[in-house]
């Protein structure tokens, strides 16, 4: 006996699961039809004529047919250029990827290198498909997809080309750099120049024998600035006191009693800045 006392099973209750247990799907275009139906009444697919074979065959006709390219062998050479291109891509995803990440603070940055590292991770994989001598590969909706090798090579060459103009473009803006730090370098040196002159006249042609002389009380300068020398010494405050250079940056005031160059202010630098001028000449 069932639930329900009948001997019928266990009793099913709501409209609703009654009509879902008598109703079937077309396979051909998925309209429901009542249970134990012969044809569909939406297509007059036969139920019965429904075989694989004829599944086969209308999934065929959905699916557009692949070029007749798809079925050459692929070379030697073809795969070896194809593990080369997917190494070189596969590279590339994990660098973008990371870049994506690191770069987290500027948002346009990190989604150019994220959308770069998913195309880099999707021609990866064309140029995998061929390089283990196939011609398709599953595609969306589970359709195959034709891939060569070009769109891939075309994607490694303008990434290689990338690379190269970001390197050239770091060189350029390091040399940038250097060339503001030069520039502050020699401003500070004028601008030492111009208090010292001050000093001189204030004093009635005296010059100080000591730099500091320039920082008391604020009058003249506020603080020693520093001196930049890129790549030869590290930005410095240091005064070296005398007539000849010991080239360890910084600046060099000439404070020899009886020398015709008393009060003299230089770079502390025997080497060359951007121009090729050695810095103890200006």
């Amino acid at each position: 006996m069932g639930q329900d006392g009948t001997g019928n099973g266990p009793k099913r209750e709501g409209t609703a699961y009654a009509m879902i247990a008598l109703a079937m799907k077309c396979p051909s275009c998925s309209a429901e039809a009542p249970d134990g139906s012969a044809e569909c009444p939406a297509c007059g697919l036969i139920f019965a004529k429904w075989t694989p074979e004829r599944e086969s065959l209308m999934r065929a006709r959905l699916e557009p047919p692949l070029p007749d390219w798809c079925q050459e062998p692929v070379g030697r050479s073809e795969k070896t250029a194809a593990r080369v291109v997917m190494v070189w891509l596969y590279a590339n995803c994990a660098v973008l990827a990371v870049m994506a990440i690191v770069g987290i603070i500027a948002v346009p940055f990190s989604a150019l290198c994220a959308c770069l590292a998913w195309f880099s991770w999707v021609k990866g994989g064309d140029a995998r498909a061929v390089a283990r001598g196939s011609r398709t590969r599953p595609g969306p909706k589970k359709r195959t997809k034709p891939v060569n090798l070009g769109g891939p090579s075309a994607l490694s060459l303008a990434l290689f080309f990338c690379w190269v103009l970001s390197s050239i473009m770091v060189v350029k803006f390091g040399a940038l750099i250097r060339k503001a730090s030069e520039g502050s370098c020699k401003g500070n040196l004028g601008f030492m120049r111009s208090a010292l002159s001050i000093y001189y006249g204030d004093l009635e042609g005296h010059y100080p024998s000591d730099l500091g002389s320039l920082s008391v009380g604020g009058k003249y300068l506020k603080d020693i600035p520093r001196a930049a020398t890129p790549r030869y010494h590290p930005d410095s405050d240091q005064v070296r006191y005398g007539a000849s250079s010991d080239d360890q940056g910084g600046w060099l005031y000439n404070n020899t009693a009886g020398d015709p160059n008393f009060g003299t202010l230089l770079v502390n630098c025997t080497h060359t800045d951007t121009r090729g001028t050695v810095w103890t000449s200006y």
